[in-house]
């Protein structure tokens, strides 16, 4: 492939049919930094021997030296595609050239709001899967984000290396594993219907799903098996692509598919028979040296090895036999353009979930429709430190119109109001550039495309008496309105909404926010005199209410909760198990992960004691069991907050001493009729 200028990369932005802006997303060390090195090679940026080793997107010093991806990076890639292989294609596009903006996340849970501004300006997202540890919590987390800002996914489960050298699984063992890897992924991905969207789970045998070894550098869909089976066999490449998945199983002995495995030794499932098979034996060969058994099977599959790659020996010739038959970038680059949508065709639906304002004015319609004439739509993702100090990019994406350098723009930061002054600015673009890993490549403008519903079981009558929720209008108490026949309760509708909004705020047992709570007023006797019921005497007293109101309910405490995945070894296992227990956690799921020794814990555990909780456990396994904490949910604690001594009463007493406040909460009786 060519290596490209800027000027070129340019010219193709203009067709937006033929560009792509996606993402890679998975859970932390799955490989995503490696398998986007496959992708830059293919480009011709880095050389493809060392592709899986620099990892150009980690541009971080300490990303380099600790190997983990901390910041979202973009880089821009242009591929000139083959008539072969885009004659099935059947969406609009201009010529053969194709630019695809790819950005690397990270996968570690601590950044993952790295993660939500790469999806923002992307479209598509490759999500990367471990074949082995399969989708962890992480990648739930990823996809679920994802599937939220309207993005189509397409699924690779890497590490496949694994299976042929490490763990040497047979045929069956790993499709039920791959199986069951696509079958999690597909769970997640159920539960979000989108009729704009469509169905956004991925299926191997229409080719949203790859198998690939983002080390060595190769991956295949089953489209790549099914195009070579066409012509070697005369068959219909459709059907070839069905029968290579799911329950499909082919008996070489009498040449017939059945739907069943029959039990004679010859008969295996066609994945198995047709993909796996013949690269387990192209590896095992490679790998023993049997160069006389392998120059004429590469023959056969019509591989052409150079010269000086044919002296090499074991694990060296096994990636370039691999990376010459089977090349990463070829089969991820398919996927990418088949099945990921182009910014001419995301925008129409994906308009909704990035402007704020009414749907049928101009700019609306400018981005639904990827207008380069149209007026500048651009959102800013992110700030990028420039390599002089004190200056910073703002990488972003255009959605309608142009930017070019000079031109004035009007910047609204994120606490912009509509119709006020406040965080809007007007500057001048000094300088626009397509971000390319580690540097910047200047051009003169980018166009456009470029870089729950829950069924209440609430009377309707009832509902209309709701006179708001709170805190802050939105949060999950309210009051509700039971009264009948009170006089002038309008009057002081507002004042008692604005006590509930502070009460809510700071509740009775330690000033924090309240939950799941209803008052109901339900009798009101007012003064009546109009100057003796006016907001300063009924504000806090409706407080006062709510309090007593709150005291006399038996309140509870709700306390933050920490779901826990460890991965350790089953000598560890003890040990993880004593220092849960220590810390009022409790396991709810061990999973031993096939074909290693390894475990898979998922844990609950209170936020409030997870302090060190790492330390300690790696104390107690000698270092062998890896925690990641990911917030899950709220739950209510057993003992009660009002009788002295009790746990929940402790902590009470601790935040009030954290606050500043006094340690004995405002008894019952202070709030209580003197009368």
């Amino acid at each position: 492939m060519v290596k490209f200028t800027a000027e070129e990369l340019r010219r193709i932005m203009d067709y937006k049919h033929n560009i792509r802006n996606m993402s890679v997303i998975a859970h932390v060390d799955h490989g995503k930094s490696t398998l986007t090195d496959s992708l830059v090679a293919a480009a011709g940026i880095i050389a493809q021997e060392v592709a899986g080793d620099v990892r150009m997107t980690d541009t971080r010093q300490d990303e380099a030296e600790r190997g983990i991806t901390i910041k979202s990076t973009g880089i821009s890639l242009y591929y000139e595609m083959s008539d072969e292989s885009l004659k099935s294609y059947k969406g609009e596009r201009h010529g053969n050239e194709y630019l695809i903006n790819l950005i690397d996340s990270p996968g570690h849970v601590d950044f993952s709001s790295e993660v939500t501004a790469a999806l923002r300006i992307t479209d598509g997202a490759l999500v990367v899967v471990d074949c082995i540890e399969g989708v962890c919590v992480q990648t739930e987390t990823v996809l679920r984000q994802a599937l939220g800002e309207r993005i189509r996914p397409v699924l690779t489960v890497n590490k496949m290396d694994r299976c042929f050298l490490e763990l040497q699984v047979d045929g069956e063992e790993a499709y039920q594993t791959f199986q069951r890897v696509i079958e999690n992924a597909n769970v997640i991905m159920a539960t979000y219907e989108d009729p704009l969207l469509g169905d956004v789970q991925v299926y191997p045998e229409k080719g949203t799903v790859a198998f690939s070894a983002g080390l060595h550098g190769w991956a295949f869909t089953l489209t790549n098996f099914a195009k070579m089976y066409a012509s070697k066999f005369g068959v219909d490449e459709a059907k070839m692509m069905e029968r290579l998945w799911g329950e499909n199983f082919f008996d070489p002995a009498t040449k017939k598919w059945t739907s069943k495995n029959t039990g004679t030794a010859t008969c295996k499932r066609g994945f198995v028979q047709f993909c796996y098979e013949p690269i387990k034996q192209i590896i095992a060969t490679c790998m023993n040296d049997r160069k006389d058994k392998l120059w004429p099977m590469l023959q056969k599959l019509g591989v052409v090895m150079k010269s000086d790659e044919k002296d090499l020996m074991g694990k060296p010739l096994m990636k370039r036999v691999m990376q010459t038959w089977l090349p990463a970038s070829t089969a991820l680059l398919e996927m990418m353009i088949f099945h990921l949508p182009s910014p001419a065709k995301a925008q129409k639906y994906r308009v909704e979930n990035l402007y704020e304002g009414p749907q049928d004015d101009v700019y609306a319609s400018a981005i639904r429709n990827c207008d380069p004439e149209g007026p500048l739509m651009l959102y800013v993702s992110k700030m990028i430190p420039a390599s002089d100090k004190g200056r910073f990019f703002a990488f972003g994406r255009v959605f309608s119109g142009k930017v070019s350098t000079g031109l004035k723009v009007r910047i609204m930061g994120p606490n912009y109001v509509p119709g006020e002054k406040k965080d809007l600015y007007v500057k001048s673009v000094q300088r626009t550039v397509i971000w390319m890993g580690k540097k910047q490549e200047t051009v003169e403008d980018v166009p456009c495309g470029n870089t729950v519903a829950m069924e209440f079981a609430w009377d309707k009558d009832l509902a209309k008496k709701i006179w708001c929720f709170g805190p802050e209008t939105t949060g999950p108490n309210m009051v509700v309105d039971m009264c009948k026949g009170v006089q002038y309760l309008n009057e002081i509708k507002d004042s008692v909404v604005a006590g509930f909004q502070w009460a809510s705020k700071e509740g009775a047992l330690a000033e924090e926010n309240m939950r799941g709570i209803c008052f109901e007023v339900c009798d009101v006797v007012l003064h009546a005199d109009a100057i003796h019921r006016g907001g300063g005497q009924v504000i806090p007293t409706a407080r006062r209410v709510i309090y007593a109101s709150q005291l006399t309910a038996k309140p509870r405490l709700l306390e933050p909760v920490y779901l826990v995945e460890i991965q350790a070894p089953e000598q560890a296992l003890g040990g993880i198990y004593s220092v849960l227990n220590q810390k009022r956690g409790h396991v709810f799921e061990e999973m031993q992960r096939p074909g290693t020794p390894l475990y898979n814990i998922k844990a609950y555990l209170p936020v409030i004691e997870s302090f060190g909780f790492s330390s300690t456990l790696r104390a107690a396994t000698s270092g062998q069991a890896f925690p990641q904490c990911v917030f899950d949910h709220w739950e209510m604690m057993s003992s009660d907050p009002l009788e002295s001594g009790s746990q929940a009463a402790q902590l009470v007493a601790d935040i009030r001493k954290r606050k500043g406040l006094k340690e004995q909460m405002t008894p019952l009786s202070d709030f209580e009729d003197k009368l």
